[in-house]
């Protein structure tokens, strides 16, 4: 998996299981916690992750706190046995 330097991989628990999530940290980057927030959501095709995103977030990280996700059953994230739909 790719993650852009400056930015680290971060999690959530949900009821569904482990959101990974990736974000912009430490310097320069620290103050972003204070900007708008920017997501960006991969598709559902096979092999979608927020590896998609991950050359075009960083261009925003300088205006925007970003939040590229990888949401349960995709990417690194859990996958829980379950029928997956759009």
């Amino acid at each position: 998996m790719f993650i852009p330097r400056g930015f680290g991989e971060c999690s959530i628990t949900t009821k569904l299981g482990r959101m990974v999530y990736y974000t912009a940290q430490g310097e320069p980057w620290d103050e972003c916690r204070s900007k708008e927030t920017l997501v960006f959501l991969h598709g559902f095709g096979g092999g979608s992750s927020a590896y998609e995103w991950s050359k075009v977030y960083p261009a925003f990280a300088a205006e925007y706190q970003i939040l590229a996700p990888d949401l349960i059953g995709w990417g690194r994230s859990d996958h829980p046995a379950r029928s997956y739909t759009a």
